[in-house]
C-alpha cells in the first residue's frame, strides 16, 4: 500500500459531464482518494461533495490530489491528464435567442 499525491493549479472551471468522469475513475481506483484545497479535504467517492467542490473552484486555484492504495502514481497522472486537460473544461456559449412568430425563447 502506497500514499503520494500530487499538486495541480486549475485554469478554468469544470463542466458536469468532466467531473462525472473524474469520480468514474475515482471510484475505480483500488484505494481512496481525497482533494485538498484552502484547508479544505473531500472524499473523491462522495459524489455529492466532489461536485460542489469541483464546481466552486475558482481559476488559476491550486488543488493538491492525495492517493492511497495500489499503483498510485498511475492513478494520480490519470487524474492530473484529466483535470488539465483544457479542450474538457466548460467553455462559455453566448445564448441562442430562437424567435417564433409569437414568442421568444431565450
Amino acid at each position: 500500500m502506497e500514499i503520494n499525491s500530487t499538486k495541480l493549479t486549475m485554469h478554468n472551471k469544470f463542466c458536469t459531464k468532466k467531473i462525472l468522469d473524474i469520480f468514474q475513475t475515482i471510484k475505480q481506483f483500488d484505494g481512496k482518494t481525497y482533494i485538498c484545497c484552502n484547508y479544505k479535504i473531500i472524499d473523491g467517492e462522495n459524489l455529492p461533495r466532489l461536485v460542489s467542490f469541483l464546481l466552486t473552484l475558482q481559476p488559476k486555484t491550486n488543488i493538491k490530489i492525495i492517493a492511497e492504495g495500489r499503483n498510485v502514481h498511475k492513478h494520480l497522472s490519470l487524474l492530473k491528464d484529466m483535470m488539465t486537460k483544457s479542450a474538457d473544461y466548460m467553455k462559455v456559449n453566448p445564448k441562442t435567442v430562437l424567435i417564433s412568430k409569437k414568442t421568444m425563447y431565450i
